[in-house]
């Protein structure tokens, strides 16, 4: 590998539409990779994708193994230990639920003693307290179909949610075989609210790389500002 690459961690389950697999099962375009790539290849560099579980990458990251991974600097603790990219990905999380949910679920205090399907590694701001203190149960599943079926196996009026990012909602729901006698609704309430960008290690090779790619990245994808979504509280 030369040295001008760029190495970048994506989900091994994929994260459509910002991360997309091809039918050979490799992730190789979507919302967050492709302005990356075109940004490199205008550079006359090329991008390296490693699909890697997301509490891998956080570590491999952190250890100097990869250049790069998706995150959001709301999510860390951290957020100036390293360099970002944005090309223009706003985040909303929302609640997805069966029509036979025992109440509304129209604010968090009514979440109060539910169980919520998750993506093992993600972290929820807005909720992680309520897990924290135990207002919550936290239901972890590895990918986004996983957590679907959790849902749709869910036994009738159990007091179970997905939290799932809209457009990645949007993009599985067409491709679900669901059930007759099971109605799936989507919450108005935001329990999320973030932009996605590329993390990169805080290196000398990139501190050099970053403006040049988030320069070329606003000339040809200008980022969307921050949406003014204001998360449950």
């Amino acid at each position: 590998m030369q040295a001008s690459d760029l190495t970048m961690a994506v989900p091994d389950d994929a994260y459509p539409p910002y991360v997309v697999h091809n039918e050979q099962g490799e992730a190789i375009q979507g919302l967050l990779i492709d302005p990356l790539r075109e940004a490199l290849t205008a550079l006359d560099m090329q991008l390296e994708l490693q699909e890697l579980p997301v509490l891998r990458s956080t570590y491999m990251l952190d250890a100097g193994k990869l250049d790069a991974r998706m995150e959001s600097p709301q999510w860390l603790n951290n957020p100036d230990d390293f360099l970002w990219l944005d090309v223009g990905v706003t985040l909303e999380d929302i609640l997805v639920y069966r029509a036979d949910l025992p109440y509304v679920p129209d604010s968090l205090t009514t979440l109060e003693g539910s169980e919520i399907i998750t993506h093992l590694g993600y972290i929820y701001p807005t909720l992680d307290p309520l897990f924290h203190s135990g207002k919550l149960t936290r239901l972890d599943k590895h990918t986004e179909r996983e957590m679907i079926d959790a849902l749709l196996n869910a036994p009738a009026e159990s007091p179970r949610l997905l939290v799932i990012e809209r457009k990645v909602w949007e993009w599985y729901l067409p491709q679900l075989d669901i059930p007759p006698h099971i109605r799936l609704q989507a919450s108005p309430l935001l329990v999320g609210c973030a932009q996605l960008q590329i993390q990169l290690a805080r290196t000398a090779h990139l501190e050099t790389l970053q403006p040049r790619l988030q320069s070329w990245i606003d000339a040809h994808h200008p980022a969307r500002a921050l949406s003014a979504c204001t998360p449950a509280s």
